[in-house]
């Protein structure tokens, strides 16, 4: 959460907003996006505990 917050933080700020506007500045968002989403969804799966298995059954 913590880049997310500092891209806000750089977007409240003109010169920010005008870099992020730019074609290259939608990529790197866009990039960051999609490198954060991957990066949750593999840490849910690796923190995930195994499923306890039966003794009976």
């Amino acid at each position: 959460m913590a880049p997310w917050i500092v891209l806000g933080l750089l977007a409240i700020r003109p010169e920010g907003a005008a870099a992020y506007a730019t074609p290259a500045g939608v990529v790197v968002v866009l990039v960051g996006a999609a490198l954060s989403f991957v990066a949750y969804r593999l840490t849910i799966r690796l923190g995930r505990l195994p499923e306890p298995q039966r003794w009976f059954g």
